[in-house]
């Protein structure tokens, strides 16, 4: 293989530079626990030179590369001359000079990011362009787009700016410019994408640096533009003990003198917070009636946030410290990303009661799916780790188990009840009504090779026993890594005519004359995802077309080729949807 051709050419490592940029950002994501889809994309606009295509988009091959992005010129242009910012002036004429281009770099990247929003396959994205950077005769800029609709449940503030100064969101957005920003500077190196690592750093240091900007941005909103670097402060903080404990406590972050924070301690000399031994040893003074308060420079004082506090102005930020190593930043009780030993992740995520109650509907016939939910929401609240055992056969299974688990009066618990039983070892067993039959359960199975050996002893024991072909039951495993799990891991219903219409337009594409290269590969990645429900025959169709696919290939120096879809043996009637029932 002498190497892949490419047609939309700006220089000749652009398939590395983005296929690593990609990688570095998947791992990012999922270290920080952000499951989202994304994509990642380099566009370049020709300087100078006459090129078969003024514009270039990298993959060409993926679901952009035929986009016409011919008019984002122009439309940044027409941004550039409406923008206020025009009118400012600097006494510096090469300062002038740098902020017009700027200026015309940033509605360049609005206009790119919202004529690729606006086209069919971007509508799910939200897209985050970098500044460009001249490669070879193109000015290129790093895209990177996440799903639209998981970006906006992530927990996150509403200021984009403060006294024209940026502030991240969230943690995603903070981790999405430093990927962009560092991509970006990549670019400058002869031959971009020559080597393995394109953004020069790990993903833990990405992350930490993440975790730095978001905190930053807290400090920023609170008033505090000069503090940044405060939150290797509070690595410091949360690690140190105190005669011989660990740190747990409040600091609230405002401004001295804010009109909603009532100071009842008020220190005349306010300490450093740099002094992070002297900080350390004031947080062991907070507690229920008062918080340690910062500024983000000085410790000056103790008190507490007022009930009227004006949560728009986004203008107070708590900083929880849990434990050794771990503190948490929020707003408004809103928990806004966790540090553990500097490196910060999205908070723990919560129940999917939607998920939980169709796999209980699915299969647990009559099962009160109110009352499951609230327990379930109820058990979700211990930090030390739950679990729940709900079977259609509760009574049967107890005394099955029996004496091991500590078999009890069928009685329906309350929130606080089940919140405190399930602090001990093992799980709560609990019957279609949500009834508790047993405490203590300790789940039994055989090992069959299922399983995680990364986890822990209850999530691998619940896999075991569900596998072993119980009465039906489900079980939820909450973990004190905040991970959850239901079991079983059921694919969600699914109708019959979508999978039929997927696997028909891909073989009528294959037999197409000149496909489409990105209808073909969002056609192949919809019928991947979809390969659970497809039959025999199905998966003979849809194999023999690839195959058809590829040999349109085979002038192609480098080709990718795709894995025959298989049916799944555990794919059953159960798995589709009902149609609704029309009554005559």
């Amino acid at each position: 293989m002498s190497g892949r051709t490419i047609r939309q050419f700006m220089w000749g490592y652009q398939h590395y530079f983005c296929t690593s940029v990609n990688t570095s950002l998947e791992r990012a994501l999922d270290q920080i626990n952000f499951y989202g889809g994304f994509d990642v994309l380099l566009v370049g606009f020709q300087v100078a030179g006459q090129h078969d295509y003024p514009v270039c988009v990298e993959p060409e091959d993926g679901s952009f590369g035929n986009l016409d992005l011919s008019n984002v010129v122009r439309e940044g242009q027409v941004l550039f001359e409406a923008s206020p910012e025009l009118q400012h002036r600097y006494s510096d004429p090469e300062i002038q000079l740098d902020k017009r281009h700027e200026l015309a770099d940033a509605c360049r990247r609005q206009a790119l990011a919202d004529a690729l929003g606006a086209s069919p396959h971007g509508r799910v994205f939200n897209f985050f362009c970098s500044r460009s950077v001249q490669v070879d005769d193109y000015e290129v800029h790093v895209v990177l787009g996440v799903d639209k609709a998981t970006l906006q449940k992530v927990p996150q503030i509403h200021s984009t700016a403060v006294d024209c100064v940026h502030v991240w969101q969230s943690l995603v957005h903070a981790l999405l410019y430093e990927v962009s920003m560092r991509a970006a500077r990549a670019l400058h190196m002869p031959d971009a994408g020559r080597g393995l690592m394109v953004l020069g750093s790990e993903v833990d240091e990405i992350v930490r640096s993440a975790t730095n900007r978001m905190f930053y941005s807290a400090l920023i909103c609170s008033g505090q533009i000069f503090a940044h670097g405060r939150e290797s402060y509070l690595n410091q903080i949360s690690a140190l003990p105190h005669e011989k404990r660990w740190g747990a406590g409040r600091i609230v972050f405002a401004k001295m003198n804010h009109e909603a924070v009532d100071v009842s301690l008020r220190l005349l000399q306010p300490v450093e917070f740099s002094d992070s031994h002297a900080v350390r040893k004031l947080m062991e003074a907070g507690g229920v009636h008062a918080d340690l308060l910062s500024d983000g420079v000085y410790v000056y004082g103790f008190g507490l946030v007022r009930a009227n506090y004006d949560e728009a102005s986004e203008s107070i930020f708590v900083v929880s410290v849990k434990e050794r190593g771990i503190w948490e930043l929020s707003h408004a009780e809103m928990p806004l990303l966790t540090v553990r030993d500097g490196t910060g992740y999205l908070p723990r995520p919560t129940l999917n009661t939607e998920i939980f109650a169709d796999v209980v509907s699915r299969r647990i016939a009559g099962a009160d799916i109110s009352t499951l939910v609230a327990l379930a929401n109820a058990a979700e609240e211990n930090r030390n780790g739950a679990m729940l055992i709900i079977s259609s056969d509760a009574a049967g299974e107890a005394k099955r188990m029996a004496p091991q688990p500590w078999s009890v009066e069928p009685v329906e618990l309350t929130g606080d009840l089940i919140n405190q039983v399930s602090s001990m070892d093992g799980g709560l067993l609990l019957d279609a009504r949500g009834r508790c039959h047993a405490i203590g359960v300790i789940l039994d199975g055989t090992a069959k090779g299922v399983g995680d050996p990364a986890r822990g002893s209850r999530f691998n024991n619940a896999v075991r026993y569900i596998d072993s072909n119980p009465p039906p039951a489900v079980v939820i495993v909450y973990s004190t890594d905040g991970t959850i799990n239901i079991l079983p891991d059921l694919m969600p219903l699914m109708d019959r005519e979508e999978v039929r219409g997927a696997v028909e337009a891909y073989v009528l594409l294959a037999d197409s004359k000149s496909p489409d290269l990105a209808a073909r590969n969002a056609l192949w990645s919809e019928l991947e995802m979809l390969n659970f429900y497809l039959s025999d025959e199905q998966c003979a169709a849809v194999n023999s077309a690839r195959k058809k696919l590829e040999e349109l290939d085979s002038n192609r120096a480098v080709r990718i080729i795709e894995r025959d879809l298989t049916p799944d043996v555990q794919m059953n009637d159960s798995y589709w949807m009902q149609p609704p029932h029309r009554e005559i």
